[in-house]
Parts: structure tokens; C-alpha cells; sequence
């Protein structure tokens, strides 16, 4: 889930802007301060979302890996999301205080071509003998290769809803979770 933000001189726009700065560049200071947390507590919650989410789909592959190549796996996907490149546009305001906001999205579409490389590398290893607990490391090392050659995507155009709702007699808004879960998906050449 992504914090929200109270209403008082609600800025749409950046707080869009704070939020992908966060989720992709790892920059957590304007989020911390559009959603009114320490720096420390914004970063822990995008870090361990971010974290879970990829632990449980790598542990639902099947793949046999260890604390140190998960670590490694942790940090290759922060990789590819930092290389990705968005720009937030004008946030527009509907008649019940909500906003979008377009945002263009250059992709990194490693994962294209990192089910290729993987097939190929896994055949060769296992052509060779490897054993399925060698599996990870040859994905790691897949993905590294593929991070290293992959070359943005075609810029796209996606629309965020932030829209408020009431809590504690204040408006606070948050972009729909929906679409924010679709922005990972479109940055990363998986949509």
C-alpha cells in the first residue's frame, strides 16, 4: 500500500512525482515529508513492500536459493528499477476534489529477454551436469547479464488516480492501488 497524503495544499503532481522517486530511485525524502513520516519510516515501508513481495515470488518459483543470493536477487531488481526513467505531468482536478495525473514511463524491459538468457544458460549448465540447487546462480547470473545489455523501452503513457478519502475528519489521498501496482508492471516491460 502507498502512504497518504493530508489535504491541506494538496500538490497532486508532486506527490506523485515524491512517490515514484521512491518506489524507483530510492529517494525518500520528499515522500517522507508529502506523507508526513521520518525518512527512516517512508523507506522502511517502500523497502519492505518492495522486499515481501519479490521474496514470496521467488519462493513461489520453486528455485532453491540462500539468504546471500536473495540478498543478491534484492538487489539486481533494485537495479533494473533504478534505470527506469517517468515523468510526471500536470495533475488535472475532477469536480469531487480528486486528480489525475499522467505520467510518461520509459521501461526497462529486462525481463524480456532474461527468460530467454535464462533458458539458454539453464539448458548449457544442465547439458553440463548443474544440479537444481545451482539453478539461482545461474539466474543471477542471467539477470546480471541482462541488466548490463538492456536498453530502455518505448515511452508510454499511464494516468494515476489519486483520489481522497476521509479519515480522521481530513482528507487524505493516495493514488488508486491498482494503478500503482500497474506502474511496476508497465516500468519493467511486464505489461
Amino acid at each position: 500500500t502507498l502512504g497518504g497524503c493530508k489535504a491541506a495544499d494538496f500538490d497532486a503532481k508532486g506527490y506523485v512525482q515524491a512517490a515514484l522517486d521512491a518506489k524507483f530511485h530510492r529517494e525518500y525524502d520528499a515522500y517522507a515529508k508529502t506523507i508526513g513520516v521520518s525518512v527512516e519510516e517512508a523507506k522502511g515501508q517502500m523497502e519492505e513492500e518492495f522486499n515481501e513481495s519479490l521474496k514470496t515470488s521467488m519462493n513461489e518459483s520453486g528455485l532453491k536459493i540462500t539468504d546471500a543470493q536473495m540478498e543478491e536477487y534484492l538487489k539486481l531488481e533494485a537495479e533494473i528499477r533504478a534505470k527506469v526513467k517517468y515523468e510526471v505531468k500536470a495533475a488535472k482536478k475532477d469536480g469531487e476534489d480528486n486528480f489525475v495525473v499522467e505520467v510518461a514511463i520509459t521501461p526497462i524491459p529486462a525481463y524480456e529477454k532474461l527468460k530467454n538468457k535464462y533458458s539458454e544458460k539453464l539448458i548449457a549448465a544442465v547439458q553440463n551436469g548443474a544440479t537444481e540447487n545451482e539453478y539461482m546462480g545461474i539466474f543471477l547470473e542471467a539477470m546480471k547479464e541482462c541488466i548490463a545489455n538492456v536498453e530502455a523501452g518505448e515511452t508510454l503513457i499511464t494516468s494515476l488516480h489519486v483520489k481522497w478519502q476521509e479519515k480522521d475528519n481530513q482528507k487524505v489521498y493516495s493514488i488508486d492501488e491498482k494503478e500503482w501496482l500497474d506502474v511496476d508492471l508497465i516500468a519493467t516491460g511486464k505489461k
